[in-house]
């Protein structure tokens, strides 16, 4: 976890993290959501979706919504 946590703050990129486990997904994006403020965090689990740094984003809309997103920033 501390090694990501430094990977994420060093880069400043997009990324997707895979987990096996729900509870594993619920532990990294309430980290993540701490300790990189002002970013956009996504995370779906089967039929759970939460995120954070964008506005209302409609149920079931989170992976095209940040498709979207990720097509029209530049880097």
């Amino acid at each position: 976890m501390e090694e990501l946590i430094r990977v994420l703050h060093k880069n400043k990129k997009s990324y997707i993290i895979f987990c096996e486990h729900k509870f594993v997904m619920d532990l990294l994006y309430d980290r993540i959501k701490k300790e990189l403020r002002n970013t956009i965090i996504g995370y779906k689990a089967g039929s759970t979706e939460r995120c954070t740094g964008l506005s209302a984003i409609p149920e079931g809309e989170l992976i095209d919504s940040l498709i979207q997103i990720y097509k029209t920033v530049t880097f």
